[in-house]
């Protein structure tokens, strides 16, 4: 698919201020979280052992946000549609500014759990507000730009709402479960965003959609500047559930309709390894008799610690896992655009 080189420049403007915004802002926020408190004290389920500052979560959506308003000048539909503000990307704005509060919040407070799933629940709920829009299309032949969706049975039109509902908590909690090694969110949050850039540009020519990722991805790398082991601060529940949320709104702006053969197997794939590192920590305490939300050491990173690994390597073997996923996703979204 050809796609406008001026396009291609905004993505990689995108991309590249997000890096730079986040290399710059995350030693504020690591100040900030010092000044709070929010520190990350080394005991027995932790891997680290020098107190480190949470809360780079907000410099990483700090930077994204700075990196789509940028783009924005320049591309006006980023925000703005026909005059009229641009619901999706105004959905995903203003929901990631709110699960990102929420973790900050977390962060300091160390919120019940209960608590959370409620308030990341009402977060995944902004996402589908009519005003927003972003939710998955329940249907076998209709595409969520065809005026036929209107005509959809209502039943339809309530199951999307709950299964985006649903897949934004989930996928938000697998990033969260996720985040236990130095660099290790980050990165598998990155490789997923890379893969919907590739998607938007490559394959669908959906800039706005390959903006917004190529916005999350710069965010990612310009942490792990920081983050990297030895990690000089955490993102902290403030960052991962702004990755997870994130990263659950674009696959659902990808437009995998429910009813074919593929429901979730793109976004699923690209998340391959932390979504099933979840579904066994779930299935584990479950079988110990212990709340799914209780921290244990059986993660696939403890497992590879266990095994003699270090810290890097265990971090580059998931994330050469993970880019496998992403491969297998992309010659996936290949093969089911172009039956399309």
């Amino acid at each position: 698919m050809h796609t406008d080189p001026n396009k291609l420049v905004l993505v990689a403007a995108a991309l590249l201020i997000a890096i730079l915004a986040t290399i710059l802002l995350t030693p504020v926020s690591m100040k900030l979280a010092a000044w709070a408190g929010v520190l990350d004290i080394p005991h027995e389920r932790r891997v680290h052992t020098q107190p480190t500052p949470r809360w780079g979560g907000l410099a990483m959506y700090a930077s994204f946000l700075i990196a789509i308003l940028v783009v924005s000048l320049y591309r006006h539909e980023t925000l703005v549609i026909d005059g009229h503000p641009n619901g999706r990307t105004l959905g995903i704005l203003v929901g990631g500014l709110l699960i990102t509060t929420l973790g900050a919040l977390d962060d300091k407070y160390n919120i019940p759990a209960k608590v959370k799933l409620l308030g990341q629940i009402l977060c995944a709920c902004v996402l589908v507000l009519p005003f927003f829009g972003v939710r998955m299309v329940v249907a076998f032949d209709y595409d969520l730009a065809s005026s036929k969706l209107h005509h959809l049975p209502e039943w339809m039109n309530i199951l999307s709402y709950v299964l985006t509902v649903v897949w934004v908590v989930a996928v938000t909690n697998t990033i969260n479960l996720i985040d236990g090694l130095d660099g290790l969110a980050a990165g598998i949050a990155g490789l997923a965003a890379i893969t919907f850039v590739s998607i938007g540009v490559g394959m669908k020519g959906a800039i706005g959609e390959a903006i917004l990722a190529a916005a999350l991805a710069g965010a990612c790398i310009g942490f792990l500047r920081y983050n990297f082991h030895p990690a000089k601060v955490f993102m902290g529940d403030a960052g991962s559930h702004f990755l997870g949320f994130t990263i659950a709104a674009l696959s659902v702006l990808q437009n995998w309709k429910v009813a074919t053969g593929i429901v979730f197997a793109v976004p699923v794939l690209i998340l391959a390894v932390p979504i099933f590192d979840t579904a066994f920590a779930i299935v584990r305490r479950l079988r110990r008799g212990q709340p799914i939300f209780s921290p244990d050491k059986g993660h696939l990173h403890h497992r590879l610690l266990r095994m003699g690994l270090d810290q890097r390597m265990v971090v580059l073997t998931i994330y050469l896992l993970t880019a496998a996923g992403c491969l297998l996703a992309l010659l996936l979204a290949q093969a089911r655009l172009w039956h399309d």
